[in-house]
C-alpha cells in the first residue's frame, strides 16, 4: 500500500515538472518572437524611410509546439516590399522605372500610372526622361533601373535573439512561470 503512495507522489510531481517545462517553454517562445519583432521593427524604423505601417509587415509570432518533434517554432514574416532592403535588391523597370521628382509632393508615393491627371512623356537626349502635367510641372523621371542598398538586419537580430534562448529559459524555469 505504501509503494503505491509513493508511485502516485511520483507520478504528480512528475506531472507538475512537465507542466512546468512545458510553460517555460511556450513563455520562452513569446518572449523570442516578442523581442525580435520589437528589436527589427526598430531597425527598420532607424533606416530612416519608413512608416509605422511598413514597419508593421514585420511580424514575429511563435507557433504552436509541434509534438513529433517536442519543439516550439518561432516565425518570423515580411512583406516583400521590406525583404528587398533585407538584401539589397535591384529593381527593373518594365520598361521605365518612373519616380517622382523631390518637388512634386503631389506625386510622392503615388505610382505614376495613379497619377490623378494625364501626364505626357518629354524625352531628353543624353538626360533621363519626364513626365509631364498638363499645366508643364514635372512629376516623374525615368530610369531603367535602382539599385536599392542593404539598409537593415533583421536576420542578425534573429540570430542574436536566439541565442538568448538559453537565459530566457532557465529565467522562466526558475520562475516557474
Amino acid at each position: 500500500m505504501m509503494a503505491l503512495r509513493s508511485s502516485e507522489r511520483f507520478s504528480d510531481l512528475t506531472a507538475r515538472q512537465r507542466k512546468r517545462v512545458t510553460k517555460a517553454i511556450t513563455s520562452t517562445g513569446y518572449k523570442v518572437a516578442r523581442d525580435i519583432q520589437r528589436e527589427g521593427r526598430r531597425d527598420i524604423a532607424s533606416a530612416g524611410r519608413f512608416s509605422a505601417k511598413t514597419r508593421r509587415g514585420l511580424k514575429a509570432f511563435k507557433l504552436r509546439k509541434r509534438a513529433a518533434t517536442k519543439t516550439t517554432v518561432v516565425r518570423v514574416t515580411m512583406n516583400r516590399f521590406l525583404r528587398g532592403f533585407e538584401f539589397g535588391a535591384v529593381l527593373r523597370g518594365k520598361p521605365l522605372l518612373w519616380i517622382a521628382l523631390r518637388f512634386a509632393a503631389d506625386a510622392r508615393g503615388m505610382r505614376a500610372r495613379k497619377y490623378p491627371a494625364p501626364l505626357f512623356r518629354v524625352d531628353r537626349p543624353g538626360r533621363a526622361p519626364l513626365l509631364i502635367a498638363r499645366e508643364g510641372e514635372p512629376k516623374y523621371f525615368g530610369v531603367e533601373q535602382v539599385t536599392e542598398p542593404k539598409l537593415f538586419r533583421v536576420r542578425d537580430i534573429a540570430k542574436a535573439v536566439a541565442a538568448r534562448v538559453p537565459q530566457y529559459y532557465s529565467a522562466f524555469l526558475s520562475k516557474g512561470t
